[in-house]
């Protein structure tokens, strides 16, 4: 498997940058269409739990489709399907870290105190 000719044009930060633009997407996707679902409807809170799991299964398809693999980065070897898949798993987990940082910024979440 070779890397898209947009990796090895503009070299691997777009990989990074792209990595975190799809974490902000399917955060803002997960969030939007299934979150705000939860959120009108009160039977559906107890299901808010699901949120991280419709995370990686919007990531991972993604991370194939774009045959994003953090792992070739470092090693310089072709991407594989553990390495992409391992990169869609670290998007959906990227999507919950953005998810919190924009609640915390709302001021939906709070610092925890000190003790």
């Amino acid at each position: 498997m070779t890397l898209p000719s947009f990796v090895t044009i503009l070299g691997p930060y777009t990989v990074i940058v792209l990595t975190f633009a799809l974490a902000w997407l399917v955060e803002a996707f997960v969030e939007y269409f299934v979150g705000k679902l939860a959120d009108q409807f009160p039977k559906l809170g107890a299901y808010k739990w699901v949120l991280p799991y419709v995370a990686v299964v919007v990531a991972v398809p993604l991370a194939f489709f774009y045959t994003i693999d953090l792992i070739t980065l470092i090693t310089g070897a072709d991407p594989t399907w553990v390495g992409i898949t391992l990169t869609g798993l670290l998007i959906s987990r990227g999507a919950g870290v953005v998810n919190d940082f924009l609640s915390f910024l709302s001021g939906k979440m709070k610092l925890p105190k000190e003790s």
